[in-house]
């Protein structure tokens, strides 16, 4: 799909930019492997590690093994893989289309979503839920836990929606 031929009768330029965003997905996938292996091995047996930063906040590293869906929606695993499974293949297919249409940077980020959620579903594969660790506490009210991948997920979602919004105009 992405490394098709169609992939490689593009222009030296369109090829840079695609195999530019390949190696920074690569990159932050490793970031994100490596960090949640890290905290696997190294915050395993413990209650975790937190800064007061002030104003009732607190920010931390706290292992949890998440087996619920987004936001903590609750949902069996088979159907949370099944979703993910069917989204990520959505997510393939748009950027078949994307590169098909030559527009390579919005397709390169919509490959990085797509490499960094498969390290999300391979937790959920591996390990029966995934590996999050950076924990946030506000005011007691509002805590979450979270790890490198999700981070870089809501970025690039960001990015997308305000690059589709820019081309509206």
């Amino acid at each position: 799909m992405l490394l098709s031929p169609r992939l490689f009768r593009l222009n030296r330029d369109k090829k840079n930019i695609f195999f530019y965003y390949l190696a920074a997905s690569l990159a932050l996938l490793v970031i994100d492997r490596v960090s949640k292996l890290s905290a696997l091995e190294k915050l395993q047996d413990s209650p975790g590690v937190f800064v007061d930063l002030g104003s009732k906040i607190t920010v931390g590293l706290k292992l949890s093994l998440n087996q619920a869906l987004a936001l903590s929606i609750p949902m069996p695993q088979w159907l949370i893989i099944g979703l993910s499974v069917f989204f990520l293949s959505l997510i393939g297919f748009v950027i078949s289309k994307l590169v098909d249409k030559n527009q390579m940077h919005l397709a390169g980020w919509w490959y990085l979503l797509l490499v960094l959620a498969i390290s999300n579903l391979y937790d959920r594969i591996i390990y029966t839920g995934v590996i999050d660790f950076l924990s946030v506490n506000i005011n007691n009210w509002y805590s979450t836990i979270f790890n490198f991948a999700d981070v870089v997920i809501v970025v690039t979602i960001m990015v997308i929606i305000k690059t589709l919004i820019t081309n509206q105009k």
